[in-house]
């Protein structure tokens, strides 16, 4: 049996990148949580702060076991209760929206006005991501038992953040029944050795602190900043068996190691990938006509900038939750669905402005063991 691991502090690992980073502006002290005993000592690992917990053969429980001690309530699903989420989703978005198209663009563009567009972006970012989250839960069957009204909101949702609804849907669903497998994963599967030979070349030009750290601060850059887009367009970060992917082309950009694998396998999975592509076009259209009449550049401004953060908070997110020196990728040999779902690590991000950001973000940072189908917001 092979086990796959992240070692070194900054080259290979975003986590203790982001916290290396995070250091030097100082935010100190990222709390993690795990829910897997302590291990036996692998000495070639580099620990974290969760003390190599998840590197031990544990007893994983069976899939039933775990569910057993779920209180019942959490399937309970409240949907006028999710709809007031959503609302409340909506109306904070829309009026950071309204706000910056009233008071901060009549500021005009210029470098002093940069004073004003990037606390906007960042501001206007993080409250809409909320509705990412919420579209996120519909895609899980968690926002409702009524499953038209699940998929309007969350395809609507979606869709205004440039989300293809239906592809993603699929793909995430795949994400989670693989989750840290190094084959089959989804998302953030490892490359180590690639990362490493990158690494010791600039360790050799500039030294080991700052090739190190010239590693992690471009890795952090690109994932933010680059690291969605590439997602969709081309599978970036996934395994390798289902090839090069699109969530917009229902068929593989090349052909898929294991045939029986491909991400939109089905007829009805292309269908809702067209059906995806229809919300999309729209929306570009939409934002093509408002830039006719307000100016490309306000557009940018306005629903740009805010994107880009939109896409960073959902990087950073899912990064870290499944990203650590000592959390290991399993192959087909390890793996089971049970294992891969309590190999993730839940972040508490509540004393971010006194949980403010953690309501807005529905305490996505600690969810992503959560049941399949468990109620939203329980």
């Amino acid at each position: 049996m092979r086990r796959f691991a992240l070692y070194s502090i900054i080259a290979l690992n975003p986590v203790d990148s982001l916290r290396y980073n995070m250091k030097l502006v100082g935010v100190r002290n990222l709390k993690m949580t795990s829910t897997i005993l302590p291990p036996q000592n692998i000495p070639e690992v580099q620990y974290s702060t969760l003390n190599g917990k998840a590197l031990r053969n544990n007893v994983i429980p069976t899939l039933a076991e775990a569910k057993a001690v779920i209180p019942k309530e959490c399937f309970v699903k409240n949907t006028a209760l999710s709809l007031s989420y959503a609302l409340l989703d909506l109306v904070a978005t829309a009026s950071c929206f309204f706000l910056g198209y009233k008071y901060i663009l009549p500021i005009g563009f210029s470098a002093a006005s940069l004073l004003a567009w990037i606390p906007y972006s960042i501001v206007t970012g993080t409250v809409a991501i909320s509705m990412w989250v919420t579209a996120h839960e519909c895609g899980h069957g968690a926002f409702s038992t009524n499953k038209k009204l699940q998929d309007f909101v969350g395809y609507v949702f979606h869709t205004f953040l440039l989300v293809p609804y239906f592809s993603w849907q699929r793909s995430h669903n795949i994400h989670h029944a693989n989750t840290n497998h190094v084959v089959d994963g989804e998302t953030h599967v490892p490359i180590v050795n690639s990362s490493s030979l990158k690494t010791k070349v600039l360790q050799k030009i500039f030294g080991s602190k700052i090739g190190n750290f010239i590693w992690g601060s471009s890795q952090i850059f690109l994932h933010l900043i680059f690291g969605w887009p590439a997602y969709l367009l081309t599978g970036k970060t996934g395994g390798y068996s289902r090839g090069v992917t699109n969530h917009f082309i229902p068929f593989p950009l090349t052909k898929p190691n294991n045939p029986a694998k491909e991400l939109f396998g089905g007829v009805n999975q292309k269908i809702k990938v067209l059906a995806s592509d229809v919300g999309i076009a729209g929306m570009l259209g939409g934002l093509y006509l408002l830039s006719k009449t307000i100016g490309l550049l306000p557009l940018l401004a306005l629903y740009g900038g805010p994107l880009i953060v939109v896409n960073s908070w959902l990087v950073l997110y899912t990064w870290l939750q499944h990203t650590q020196t000592d959390i290991p990728h399993v192959d087909a040999d390890e793996f089971s669905f049970i294992k891969g779902a309590f190999l993730t690590v839940d972040r508490p991000y509540e004393k971010i402005l006194g949980g403010i950001v953690n309501f807005l973000h529905h305490d996505i940072g600690t969810t992503h063991g959560k049941w399949e189908h468990a109620a939203a917001y329980r």
